[in-house]
């Protein structure tokens, strides 16, 4: 290195990329773990021959299994192996998605989303037509106007839907009161 040149960060070895998560086809987004991958094993050069054996070391046995039954052309080409991986493993976002619905207050659910929404490899659209989907049946009518164009215009609304529906009850609740008294 030339005096006054920079490093690069692949230069400088204090600095390391994270290796990907285990892949785990119950839990795991195949985008985001393929896409992981390719960030490490980029940064790492590692040569495109030498892939498929890394990809192995970050799967399960059951998905390291199906990989090794695979022909041998597919499991030492990497672009082919991503190819059939991506294919085999193709993930359903409504399954990871799932747990996110079972959320008892709008809040709660909504923080879900967000930590969801930053995550690489999620589908903007899938994210919010399922935030939609999943959301209590006097809050959903309101997107049957139209879907906004992002998960943040999804969240804003509900969230304002749910503050009118509550002040009504709230209202509600005080002319009951009222009229009770005036019963009495």
């Amino acid at each position: 290195m030339k005096l006054g040149q920079k490093k690069t960060m692949s230069q400088n070895r204090n600095f390391q990329f994270p290796a990907p998560c285990r892949f785990d086809e119950k839990t795991s987004s195949v985008n985001h773990f393929l896409a992981s991958f390719d960030n490490y094993s980029n940064f790492n050069k590692i040569s495109i021959e030498e892939k498929p054996t890394l990809l192995m070391s970050y799967l399960n046995p059951k998905s390291f299994n199906w990989v090794n039954n695979l022909p041998a052309e597919t499991k030492t080409n990497y672009i082919l192996l991503k190819e059939a991986f991506a294919k085999k493993y193709k993930t359903d976002d409504s399954n990871l998605l799932a747990n996110y619905a079972k959320e008892s207050n709008l809040e709660s659910y909504i923080d879900n989303f967000e930590k969801l929404q930053n995550l690489e490899g999620m589908n903007n659209e899938v994210l919010k037509k399922f935030f939609i989907a999943n959301l209590s049946p006097h809050i959903k009518r309101v997107f049957s106007r139209g879907v906004p164009s992002s998960l943040e215009e999804c969240i804003e609304i509900a969230r304002r839907e749910n503050n009118f529906q509550l002040e009504g009850e709230s209202e509600n609740k005080s002319e009951n009161k009222s009229l009770k008294m005036c019963l009495i």
